[in-house]
């Protein structure tokens, strides 16, 4: 965005921006505004068939979502495997998946993240009551507040996401919208990349706005 590093210092808790250069420069090797431009230059740019799945947003609400994640850190290439590894976990947690939605949550842009810093949470709808068994384990309980969402239908190879991604930012931007503050969703209507099943081609994306 345009908002200057002192609002955005401010925003964040800092109480100048010259406290809040110094963290950055230190946890990303370059100064704010340093890292803004090397970001829009690191992005790539739309393209013309992006416009066109645009032209398919839709807004609406989202209620409020109680998830049981689990975190990983990494390149986006590897969220399959996550996913299988979330698999793993639940079977041993003996948490019944039947009849539940699950979620990828992704926290970072892959086109400016390092890839050993990106996050990104597996997810499934929580079981109530909670199981017991999960003490020790690397599952935590999540909220996503109620909200309002641009939401795109994904259909093809996960690897073509951003694609469904970029859409919804051009649908923002036309529509005049502004972004929520929470992260990229995905909404699977399965267990992904679970035994037996390809990568999904056909789930939903949503970005939040206000």
């Amino acid at each position: 965005t345009e908002t200057s590093v002192l609002q955005i210092a401010v925003a964040v808790g800092y109480n100048s921006t010259e406290a809040f250069s110094r963290a950055f420069l230190r946890q990303f090797g370059h100064g704010p505004s340093q890292y803004r431009v090397w970001s829009r230059a690191a992005a790539t740019p739309s393209e013309p068939h992006e416009y066109e799945l645009a032209r398919h947003v839709s807004a609406d609400s989202r209620d409020t979502l109680n998830l049981l994640a689990v975190r990983f850190f990494g390149s986006h290439a590897r969220v399959g495997e996550y996913w299988q590894a979330f698999a793993r976990l639940l079977e041993e947690a003996e948490i019944d998946t039947r009849g539940k939605r699950f979620f990828g949550i992704s926290l970072d842009d892959p086109q400016i993240t390092p890839r050993g810093l990106m996050r990104y949470d597996c997810a499934i709808e929580a079981p109530q009551p909670m199981p017991a068994s999960l003490h020790g384990t690397p599952f935590s309980a999540m909220s996503l507040p109620r909200s309002r969402v641009a939401r795109a239908r994904h259909r093809g190879p996960y690897h073509t996401v951003f694609s469904s991604y970029r859409a919804i930012i051009i649908w923002v931007s036309e529509k005049l919208q502004q972004f929520g503050d929470a992260p990229g969703l995905e909404i699977y209507d399965e267990l992904p990349w679970r035994a037996g099943l390809d990568q999904p081609d056909n789930f939903a994306v949503e970005l939040a706005i206000l």
